[in-house]
C-alpha cells in the first residue's frame, strides 16, 4: 500500500476526491401500515439516518417503505399509501439535498394505485 494514501479509501484515491455515494435502497420504517417488526432494532428517524449517512460519506439516500400497504385492502390500503407518501414527501421537502423517495402504492388495488400515481 502506498504510504502517502494511508487512511484514504481506494475509491477516493482513484477519483482524486471524496466519493459521492447515493444509497438507492434504504427503508424508512414509519409507524404507518403493517411493516416488519423491529423489536431488536433501534427506531428509525431522520436524524439517525442523516448521522449514518454522514458517518459513511453517503451524499443522498432514496427512501422507500416496502410492503406497508400490501397487507390492507381497498380503501384502507389507499389511505395507508397516501399517509406514507405524504410522510416521505415531508422528509424530502425538509432535506431536499439529502433524501429522495420512492412512492408506496396499494398493491392489491389497481384503481387505488392509479389514483396514488
Amino acid at each position: 500500500m502506498d504510504p502517502s494514501s494511508h487512511g484514504i479509501r481506494s475509491n477516493q484515491r482513484a477519483a482524486g476526491t471524496l466519493s459521492k455515494i447515493i444509497d438507492v435502497h434504504a427503508h424508512a420504517i414509519l409507524n404507518i401500515g403493517q411493516q416488519v417488526p423491529l423489536a431488536s432494532h433501534s427506531r428509525w428517524s431522520v436524524e439517525g439516518a442523516l448521522s449514518l449517512m454522514d458517518a459513511n460519506e453517503i451524499a443522498v439516500t432514496i427512501l422507500s417503505v416496502p410492503g406497508a400497504a400490501n397487507y390492507a385492502e381497498d380503501k384502507e390500503a389507499v389511505e395507508i399509501s397516501r399517509r406514507i407518501n405524504e410522510a416521505l414527501a415531508e422528509i424530502v421537502a425538509k432535506h431536499p439535498k439529502r433524501f429522495g423517495a420512492i412512492a408506496t402504492l396499494p398493491g392489491k388495488t389497481m384503481d387505488g394505485s392509479l389514483l396514488e400515481m
